[in-house]
């Protein structure tokens, strides 16, 4: 591999902006949040919980 492919390769910058655009687009186009509280509709409680910190685990309640 030459060095200059090389160095290229690690010119790649991820664009979060971007991507949490494309992913909220998708939830709301598919409707993944009414989907998801139609399948627990039955159930008496519903807890939609992420971890206490962005490193930690979610929470089991």
């Amino acid at each position: 591999m030459a060095k200059n492919e090389k160095s290229e390769q690690n010119q790649f910058r991820p664009d979060f902006p971007k991507q949490e655009e494309e992913i909220l687009l998708f939830w709301k186009k598919n409707k993944i949040f009414e989907k998801s509280l139609a399948k627990n509709k039955d159930k008496r409680f519903i807890f939609f919980e992420g971890p206490p910190t962005a490193n930690g685990k979610p929470g089991i309640h």
